[in-house]
Parts: C-alpha cells; structure tokens; sequence
C-alpha cells in the first residue's frame, strides 16, 4: 500500500477510534455525574417522605440500593449511627416493576443493618414519582427544619460523608450552597435519555 494512503487509513482509524472513545466514556460516566439539585423552595420532594412526627429538625436521606454512590452514604451513616434529637428517615428509591432485586450486591444486608440501627426507612418506586418533583438522581440529602422549611437540598460531597456539617451548618443559619448530587439517575425516562446504548442501565 503507498505511504499516502496508508497515512491515511491510520488517520481515519485514529479518529473513529476517538469517536468510539468518547462516545463509549459519556455513556460510562453517565452513571455517576452531577445532577442539579430541585429548587429548595420546591416543597414536592418533602411529599414523598413521611411527614414529621414532632417539631424538630429532620434529615431525609433519598438513596437506591442499585447506586453505589448511595452505598457509599449507607456506609456512612451506619458507621456514624442516627443523630440524637434529628429525625433521619432513608428514602430507597426502586426501579419500576422491579424493587430490591436490582439492588448491588451489598444493598440489602446495609439497609437491614440501617434499620436496626434505628433508622426510619421506607421504599418509593421510581415510577410514582411526579415528573414535577425534578428528582433527577440519588443520593439527595433534604434537611428540613422544625417549621417543615426546606434548609439544604442537595448533595452529600465529594466523599458522601458532609450531612452532619451540613446539618450543623443550617441549625447555625450559616448560608450554605448546594453540593451537586454525585450518583445516579432514577427512573427508566432519564435513564435511556442518558445511556441510550444500555451501557450503564
């Protein structure tokens, strides 16, 4: 084959190799990216949890057992245990149709670790959330002040561990920006709009 049109084959290779690469990445990476947080004053995510059985401050922890970044904020919280006077509630989150079998491995021995470490915990499917509500991904931390005011609605940081300074920080009203939700997308709507190819879903 001459030099020119074997320089050419190889440059023609290069670029549907890098095509190949960056499409492939998006869709891999699809599965743990930030997602925006609904607007605090949306008071339709507070519907989805338990309403409060006293006035106090509460923590209402939106995760699924099919995310790992949400494992890794089980990992937390059963380590560090409930925190005396807040009302902490784990919200899971499940796949339509399906329920805890999509779960990773590990999911579930958590939860029933979490649950008789005392914390509330109940189930949601994907499916009967309101498109409205602009849940997006998990995990989503909401903590929720004793007049049922949304104080902080986002994510837990970088290492999924920021919940109890967050929550000192609002029960201080110190001014206190979002973190952006670092996990996974809910609902099989957003899911085949962000990994088409089923790469990832």
């Amino acid at each position: 084959m001459p030099a020119n049109r074997l320089d050419k084959a190889i440059r023609v290779l290069a670029l549907a190799w890098t095509a190949a690469a960056i499409i492939l990445g998006a869709a891999l990476t699809s599965y743990h990216q930030p997602f925006q947080s609904p607007a605090i004053g949306d008071s339709k995510i507070l519907a989805l949890a338990s309403p409060p059985t006293k006035l106090q401050w509460r923590a209402i922890h939106i995760l699924s057992g099919g995310c790992a970044c949400s494992q890794r904020v089980m990992s937390h919280l059963l380590a560090r245990r409930p925190i005396p006077n807040i009302d902490e509630q784990l919200l899971l989150i499940d796949l339509e149709n399906t329920g805890p079998e999509t779960y990773l491995p590990g999911s579930s021995n958590l939860i029933a670790q979490l649950k008789q470490s005392g914390f509330s915990i109940s189930h949601l499917s994907a499916a009967s959330i309101p498109q409205d509500a602009n849940l997006h991904g998990v995990p989503l931390l909401v903590l929720v002040s004793p007049a049922n005011k949304i104080a902080y609605q986002g994510g837990y940081g970088p290492h999924s561990d920021q919940d109890t300074y967050l929550l000192t920080a609002v029960t201080q009203n110190t001014p206190t920006k979002p973190l952006p939700i670092l996990g996974c997308a809910i609902g099989a709507r957003l899911r085949r709009t962000l990994d088409p190819l089923h790469l990832k879903y």
